[in-house]
């Protein structure tokens, strides 16, 4: 089958190849239903808005947890290689700190960082269980198709 010109495996070919993401350097998608190495950073601990935390901008520090992701569809269905980060802004803008900094910026400013930081519900559990719930689904209407249906 071609459509304007174009064979259809050829069109498939071109969108199942993987090409690195605009959105972030490291990361790859294919056809934007796919992504594999997303990095997401979330705040751990908010410091006070105060001098020692302000950057010249205006912008304040806080501490952060930065962690890489694989997303069919947009839901997260692996979480790997997090690490600790300062985060500023709105989540985009983190950069690398360790966690012994960062303990030593929360003790001055009277915070208790956690040991390891738990991950939002919809990045650690939300995409695998919305990926069981599909087979689940499924299986039941595999299920159904194949009951014997009495005359």
């Amino acid at each position: 089958m071609i459509i304007r010109g174009i064979p259809v495996g050829l069109l498939a070919l071109a969108l199942t190849i993987p090409t690195p993401s605009a959105r972030a350097a490291d990361a790859w998608e294919v056809a934007d239903a796919i992504t594999i190495g997303a990095k997401r950073a979330m705040k751990v601990a908010d410091f006070p808005d105060a001098y020692p935390f302000q950057f010249k901008d205006g912008r304040y520090l806080d501490a952060g947890y930065r962690y890489k992701q694989v997303r069919v569809v947009f839901t997260p269905l692996w979480n790997y290689g997090g690490e600790w980060c300062a985060y500023y802004g709105n989540g985009r803008h983190c950069f690398d700190m360790e966690k012994g900094q960062l303990d030593e910026l929360a003790s001055a400013a009277g915070v208790k960082l956690p040991e390891t930081p738990s991950l939002p519900f919809w990045d650690a559990y939300g995409g695998k269980l919305t990926l069981l719930v599909f087979f689940l689904v499924g299986w039941w209407f595999k299920k159904l198709d194949t009951a014997p249906t009495i005359k």
